[in-house]
């Protein structure tokens, strides 16, 4: 319990620091070396994952490594991270790859498999508050195992449009979303509903513009009485990390729009509660568009990892 205390404290000392950031650009950089991490892992594990391995390429557990056909080597270093206890079995990639490729092997059609993965990995996660001190591994800390197969690597890399309709599916299961003219803006959302434009051919404009009203629909702004400099900056936020997450950079968009707020008194009402409600909003973002789009994906051959958020 102790070593779970110090490292709760590591992660909040961390984003202490990031407050100390007085250039906007540098922040959202700093921000963006956790996106990797944000599907897999809670925002406090991925700030304890940088902290000890800022070099860190992909990150799994022992027992994930084992489903990709890796072992550790000898002289592999753990990274700590908090591993919450008492609640639902956590899913991850590898397992549900394996699954697939088991049942390919049995012959089973795609359609079938995508039946068996659904009724097997999905809708089955609580949530916990109890957490123990758990080790995750670096890829440079692994070897393939000579007596199991390799599996290979996968890659998410939507397009713009395909990114779009990612966000869509998600924002659709939880909030009304209508595609048209906005008055004086790109988008608006407002108690459970999503007003996006989105013109023919565009690209970038009209993901930044459905993640960041999904962000505010997500942070709860139109119940909460954050200033509007503080709303605006946590929702722009949000949006650059989710679709960093997925390889899509909306950096020159959403820099321009953050100095306006920031430039605007904005750096006033931001501080350490705002970042971590970007991280964890972030967070549960990225795995719901994966959850939304598990038909999809599982049946292009990507594995997700399908677990709750953690909530720290």
């Amino acid at each position: 319990k102790e070593y779970v205390k110090e490292l709760e404290k590591e992660a909040r000392e961390i984003l202490k620091e990031m407050l100390e950031i007085s250039d906007l650009e540098v922040l959202m950089d700093s921000l963006s070396r956790y996106t990797g991490l944000l599907s897999d892992y809670s925002p406090f594990n991925a700030i304890l994952i940088e902290s000890h391995d800022p070099h860190f390429t992909i990150v799994r557990s022992e027992q994930e490594w084992n489903r990709f056909g890796y072992k550790l080597k000898k002289d592999a270093k753990g990274i700590p991270i908090l591993v919450p206890i008492g609640g639902g079995k956590k899913v991850m990639p590898g397992e549900v790859l394996k699954f697939i490729e088991e049942k390919r092997a049995e012959g089973l059609s795609d359609e079938m498999i995508e039946h068996l993965v659904n009724e097997k990995f999905q809708n089955k996660f609580v949530h916990t508050h109890n957490f123990r001190v758990g080790f995750v591994y670096d890829k440079k800390d692994v070897e393939p195992d000579p007596k199991k197969k390799q599996i290979q690597e996968w890659d998410i890399s939507p397009t713009n449009e395909e990114m779009y309709n990612m966000a869509k599916a998600f924002a659709e299961k939880h909030f009304k979303v209508i595609e048209g003219n906005v008055k004086d803006a790109r988008g608006v959302s407002y108690g459970g509903v999503i007003q996006v434009l989105k013109a023919p051919g565009e690209t970038k404009e009209a993901v930044n513009t459905i993640l960041h009203e999904i962000a505010h629909e997500m942070l709860g702004h139109h119940k909460t009485k954050l200033s509007r400099e503080a709303k605006e900056l946590e929702a722009e936020l949000t949006a650059y990390l989710v679709a960093k997450n997925y390889g899509i950079d909306l950096k020159n968009y959403a820099k321009t729009y953050l100095k306006a707020w920031w430039k605007n008194g904005g750096y006033k009402h931001f501080g350490e509660n705002n970042l971590d409600r970007v991280l964890k909003t972030a967070h549960e973002i990225i795995q719901g568009i994966n959850e939304a789009n598990f038909h999809k994906l599982t049946k292009s051959e990507i594995a997700l990892e399908m677990a709750i958020p953690e909530e720290l």
